[in-house]
């Protein structure tokens, strides 16, 4: 604080005196910070300096107003000369006699004021209507004289409509520079001006890029309010409301009020056809009202383009894949249809000041990981959210937060998720909207799996209520609410909760559900011995997910029906299961299959094969970073009569057996060599292998170099190299077994 006054005011005690009179005179309880200090200034200061300079000057008060707009004087006082209306001699002599006095310095910029303070002082007692005039001036003088663009359209920012047509190409070029380099609220205030100072030729342009702005970069809310002032009857063949009202919907839709938006959309629509010139942007209109209607449970089929005409808008066809996946999605039976279109829409190019497409690519990542490609969902997620964030689009980017934290539950990875879900919420425009929300509720399940019951029922049960929430959200609470009562031990409550998030979804008549609250459900129903609901909820769950045929969708229902059936029919379904979810990216639905899978053969008695199961769970399980189900895998582990490792992935989590087929597979061996070498069957080898790439998270021979890359010394490959007749090579963990090798024979 004393470092801004001293810096305001360069020490001068009568500047001092009246930033402490000014400080005194704002009465604030709170100390006023050093941004407020930096731009205080005093009328009292400005008349002091005008009183002792007027008898020599008459004209000091508006030569001193002049240098305060324009933040400098030229060497030849042309400039101040003429916003002050005096003779160009006569301004310069004023000059030269103020820098004399301590009042002006010379600079490398002009003639300026020697203290902040002081000019501050004169701009806070310049009247409205002489602030207008001067900023005018000065923005004609020049742009007369050719200065650089900047310096013009800081003063048009300040000035009412001019009227020159020059005035609206400045103020709109600059627009358009500070939206290519992602100054989004400075493009938003040039374009702001731009509408004052253009006409109606102009308007199109200025409101597609000014709706733009609002939806990436303002809170839900706001956006609406501003858009809604901007709206206006579309003309003949004019486009540009069109893209307005798709800004509008997103916004409107992103407050969380998906039916208001869709019944938006459907007014404004109304009567409009994909034909003429306006044709694109109507098919991109009427496909994001189809794209609406699915979401709320109220289809309407968006006319497509003519055969003869493709659209070459990028935001078009996205709308259009958009529109196409969800139909896809909605029928069911068409996974590969969904997989196509999303990734149709996801390959458009992002053009930026034009619609934002970011909440529709979102909705195909999202669509991706209900059909079970949840990696390349996941890649999808963090590259929109990257990009959001590189643009300033902070909305746009606490969606994209909120979409991975989704994904990224769904494929079991929680810390990313939970992280994810905190950056949305730290970071996204502030109030509730769909996307805090959303990320509320997904962090309140991401908790629960993480076994933070204490933060999954903040989120959840104290700040959360359905009255609170966008109609939206509601099914997302209900189901982890619901999971959340069955943790605490609420059964009743969490069914109550669970089928109620089931009549809140969307119907749709052979649709798969968003959220498999049957499966839920029907481990609850089992638990207080209902096996009728129970087996009635899995098998439709069984039979819609075989319809949409997502692997992790089918297996998580094969689970659940193994966990109510009877024992013969147990283990047959949790192998299909596991074999399901062999390359489905769902680690944390595998990590229960596999637990389950280990408790039926340890009721079978086959403890080895259990024991291996359990051990593969364990590893999935550390992996998500679900620690309830690692826990309990280290209980079943102990009770199967294994010791749990300390880890159960990376390198340290190798048997010395596993490293040495890694270490000699990584240096290009085959497995029939590899066998060879260590004396073991070539199954052997491959069994060594297949658990090398669990533990090591690899998708196959060709990543080994890089994963064991440094870490095998000269003391390994001696030891590889004399396998045989000294015995065979153990891997550089920390705390190594104890277990003794036997040397091969």
């Amino acid at each position: 604080m004393v470092s801004a006054c001293h810096r305001v005011t360069g020490g001068n005690p009568l500047l001092v005196h009246a930033l402490l009179r000014e400080l005194r005179r704002g009465g604030e309880a709170v100390g006023p910070t050093c941004e407020q200090v930096e731009r205080l200034g005093s009328v009292e200061i400005a008349e002091t300096v005008v009183a002792r300079f007027r008898d020599r000057f008459p004209t000091v008060g508006r030569t001193l107003d002049a240098v305060a707009v324009t933040g400098r004087a030229d060497s030849d006082a042309a400039l101040v000369a003429g916003l002050a209306g005096i003779p160009r001699p006569e301004a310069a002599d004023m000059l030269h006699t103020l820098v004399r006095c301590g009042v002006l310095q010379d600079s490398d910029e002009g003639v300026v004021f020697a203290q902040p303070m002081m000019r501050d002082s004169f701009l806070a007692a310049l009247p409205p209507s002489e602030h207008d005039r001067l900023h005018t001036a000065a923005a004609r003088a020049l742009h007369a004289a050719g200065a650089p663009t900047q310096e013009v359209v800081h003063h048009l920012r300040h000035t009412p409509r001019i009227g020159g047509r020059w005035a609206y190409r400045l103020l709109f070029d600059s627009a358009c520079a500070a939206l290519s380099r992602n100054d989004l609220e400075e493009a938003r205030t040039l374009l702001e001006r731009c509408i004052q100072e253009g006409d109606a030729a102009d308007r199109p342009e200025l409101l597609r890029l000014l709706g733009y702005v609002d939806v990436v970069a303002d809170a839900p809310a706001a956006a609406v309010r501003r858009l809604r002032t901007l709206e206006g009857p579309r003309h003949g063949d004019d486009t540009a409301p069109l893209t307005l009202v798709v800004n509008l919907v997103q916004a409107i839709a992103l407050d969380g009020d998906l039916d208001g938006a869709e019944r938006t959309a459907r007014a404004a629509l109304t009567g409009v056809e994909p034909t003429g010139p306006a044709q694109e942007p109507a098919a991109g209109a009427l496909a994001v009202l189809g794209v609406l209607g699915l979401l709320t449970g109220r289809p309407r089929t968006a006319p497509p383009l003519p055969a003869a005409v493709a659209a070459r808008t990028s935001w078009v066809r996205c709308a259009q894949a958009a529109l196409s996946a969800l139909t896809a999605r909605t029928h069911g039976g068409q996974r590969a249809e969904v997989l196509h279109h999303a990734r149709a829409g996801l390959r458009e190019p992002v053009i930026s000041a034009d619609v934002p497409t970011t909440p529709l690519r979102l909705l195909l990542a999202h669509l991706l990981c209900e059909a079970g490609e949840h990696d390349e969902a996941l890649a999808a997620c963090r590259t929109l959210a990257a990009a959001a964030h590189a643009e300033g689009a902070r909305t746009m980017a606490a969606l994209a937060e909120t979409v991975l934290a989704m994904c990224g539950y769904r494929a079991g990875r929680l810390s990313e998720a939970a992280g994810a879900a905190r950056s949305a919420l730290a970071e996204g425009p502030p109030g509730a909207w769909l996307g805090s929300t959303l990320a509320r509720c997904w962090l309140g399940g991401i908790l629960l799996d993480s076994g933070d019951l204490d933060g999954a029922r903040r989120l959840l049960l104290d700040d959360l209520s359905l009255t609170d929430l966008p109609e939206a959200a509601v099914p997302d609470l209900l189901f982890h609410r619901g999971r959340l009562h069955a943790a605490l031990g609420h059964i009743h409550a969490g069914i109550a909760d669970l089928e109620e998030c089931g009549r809140r979804l969307p119907r749709s008549p052979h649709g798969y559900d968003r959220h498999p609250w049957r499966t839920v459900a029907a481990t609850l129903y089992a638990a207080v011995d209902d096996r009728t609901a129970a087996k009635r909820l899995a098998r439709e769950e069984l039979e819609l997910a075989r319809a949409w045929g997502a692997p992790h969708a089918v297996a998580t229902a094969l689970h659940t029906l193994a966990l109510i059936s009877n024992s013969g029919h147990r283990l047959s379904l949790l192998r299909e299961a596991d074999g399901l979810l062999q390359d489905s990216g769902a680690w944390l639905e595998h990590a229960r299959v596999l637990r389950s899978l280990g408790h039926e053969l340890l009721r079978l008695s086959k403890m080895r094969q259990a024991r291996e199961q359990l051990r593969a769970a364990l590893a999935l399980a550390e992996k998500c970073g679900a620690g309830p189900l690692v826990d309990d895998l280290r209980a079943d582990l102990t009770s199967a009569g294994a010791r749990p490792r300390r880890v159960e992935t990376g390198l340290d989590a190798l048997t010395p057996a596993e490293y040495r087929t890694a270490v000699l597979a990584a240096e290009g061996l085959t497995n029939q060599e590899i066998a060879d070498r260590l004396f073991v069957t070539r199954r052997t080898v491959e069994l060594h292998l297949t658990r090398v790439y669990r533990k090591l998270s690899l998708s196959g021979r060709a990543d080994l170099p890089a994963a064991v890359a440094g870490q095998v010394t000269a003391a390994d490959h001696r030891s590889l190299r004399r396998v045989g007749t000294d015995g065979p090579a153990s891997p550089p963990r920390t705390a190594r077994r104890s277990t003794r090798l036997r040397p091969a024979s």
